[in-house]
């Protein structure tokens, strides 16, 4: 039912990269749309513009932070930029370590962070935080249900099988404890590139990534 209900109201898309030219448009299909990172710069016009106007076509629109965000700017700083853009729409929410209702009949919630990895060493610091945090908000609210939204991917199975073992670490840690949680119902990820259908746990783990300058990755919709 939960699961059904996150469908049914919930669209998502991630890897858009717009900072390469991604020009198309996003074709509403439900009430809210979830961007699991790496949408682009947050210090653009095109960044800017982007959530704008996704904005107007979805009655909520929830920001996830991937790596790439925070390519030209200090991670502090890049989420200054981003929550100054969700402040431009009353329906723009920035979930950066932080939750959101989704049904407050069913007490469904969605939680969400970057999540990074334990790759590269400089980030570590900021992935055992989002860890610690999304565990703690995970056991804590057993009385909520929540989708769970990343950029980093929370399985090895995510990851494109044509990428080294030596370098897996960058897209992956392994989240299998969070996910087993009994009021987890899914989880949504990007960075991958790689769109898989997976379960584990018996719960979905879903991307919708574009990942590509020219053309999409297969499955993306």
């Amino acid at each position: 039912m939960l699961l059904k209900r996150f469908q049914t109201l919930v669209q998502y898309a991630s890897d858009l990269h717009i900072e390469r030219g991604f020009n198309r448009f996003i074709i509403p299909k439900k009430p809210y749309l979830l961007l699991a990172g790496d949408v682009g710069y947050p210090h653009t016009d095109s960044y800017k513009n982007f959530l704008l106007t996704v904005s107007g076509d979805f009655n909520k629109v929830f920001i996830i932070a991937g790596n790439h965000e925070y390519d030209k700017l200090s991670v502090a700083e890049t989420d200054v930029v981003i929550n100054d853009t969700c402040m431009m729409r009353n329906n723009l929410y920035y979930l950066q370590k932080d939750t959101h209702v989704l049904c407050a009949d069913t007490r469904l919630q969605i939680a969400g962070c970057t999540l990074w990895s334990t790759y590269p060493k400089r980030r570590n610091q900021y992935h055992q935080d989002h860890v610690q945090w999304l565990d703690k908000t995970i056991r804590e609210g057993k009385e909520n249900s929540y989708v769970i939204a990343t950029h980093h991917c929370p399985l090895p199975e995510c990851v494109n099988p044509i990428i080294p073992q030596r370098i897996a670490n960058y897209f992956v840690s392994d989240r299998s404890a969070i996910l087993k949680q009994p009021n987890v119902v899914c989880w949504v990820h990007g960075h991958s590139h790689v769109n898989k259908k997976l379960f584990k746990y018996d719960k979905p783990i879903l991307s919708n990534q574009y990942g590509n300058y020219k053309l999409p990755v297969k499955g993306y919709k």
